[in-house]
């Protein structure tokens, strides 16, 4: 992958309170444009967000909602909802959501929205990225960290952010916990808890609660365009279910590898996933350190 981009300019000078204020500036046109349709072109090598399914809103939007393409930002609730689709029946997952056009064969849910987006909207309602502690980087633990496990043989490699990448993130990341509304047949909405899609291979029931760091993703350059790129745009990873340093959210819990034992990782839970297709909504809220 491409060097990864020093955070100068704007981001060094005011970190990542200036990200939110930038991020708030560009998408207030949507706000103030009455929230509609996004016709911007995407940036070479981006696709365009999906469409997703329409359906009307689960329950009264607050005053003052922020709508972008996909998502709509709820401020006072402190409170992101994504429109999703289920996209997998079966198997070991790596991710619990993806953007469209990612590792949708590895993942439980696919976003219609652009992971840039997504992270504007948790920045718009007052969440702070920073990095995982070490000891949840798994097998992307950089090397050069003396509290990291030993990198396995045969390990897959990644291109971590700059080593100063979270040097203004003194606070730590915020935790965000996931829910899940679901579109029934006949149109309603049934709310359900992330953890009841998921099996933990090691103990083959649903996993305690789950909760998540909003590390953010970072932006790199590309060397063929020599322009600065958000890396979650490019690998359309979101959610993820063990470390990815390109991924918005990384699980604050170490579930393990599920390619290197039958009792690491999370996979589908078959009893009670709805059929591929079907509409979900996921809500992204922040939560105290000390519980959901």
């Amino acid at each position: 992958m491409s060097k990864p981009a020093d955070r100068g300019g704007i981001w060094r000078r005011a970190g990542l309170a200036a990200a939110a204020q930038v991020w708030t500036c560009t998408f207030a046109v949507v706000w103030v444009g009455c929230c509609g349709p996004d016709t911007t072109a995407a940036p070479a090598g981006i696709a365009a967000p999906k469409a997703g399914p329409a359906s009307a809103p689960s329950t009264q939007p607050a005053v003052n909602a922020i709508a972008l393409p996909g998502i709509v930002v709820d401020p006072h609730r402190h409170e992101v909802r994504v429109e999703a689709e289920i996209c997998i029946e079966q198997g070991i997952l790596e991710y619990l959501a993806v953007a469209d056009e990612g590792k949708t064969y590895e993942s439980l849910f696919q976003l219609h929205c652009r992971p840039s987006q997504l992270n504007a909207a948790l920045l718009m309602v007052g969440c702070i990225a920073g990095p995982v502690p070490p000891e949840l980087r798994g097998d992307f633990a950089p090397e050069a960290s003396a509290s990291a496990p030993a990198r396995p043989a045969g390990a897959p490699t990644i291109t971590p952010p700059p080593k100063d990448y979270w040097r203004d993130a003194a606070a730590g990341p915020t935790r965000i916990a996931v829910d899940v509304e679901v579109r029934r047949p006949d149109g309603t909405w049934q709310r359900r808890k992330v953890e009841s899609f998921l099996i933990d291979r090691g103990n083959k029931r649903p996993p305690a609660s789950l909760t998540w760091a909003f590390t953010g993703s970072f932006f790199t350059r590309d060397e063929a365009s020599q322009r600065e790129v958000f890396v979650a745009d490019v690998e359309r990873s979101v959610i993820a279910l063990w470390y990815d340093p390109t991924a918005l959210l990384n699980l604050l819990r170490d579930v393990g590898n599920p390619y290197r034992g039958e009792s690491n990782g999370l996979e589908v839970n078959r009893a009670s996933l709805p059929p591929i297709g079907t509409p979900v909504r996921l809500i992204l809220r922040a939560v105290p350190a000390d519980g959901r």
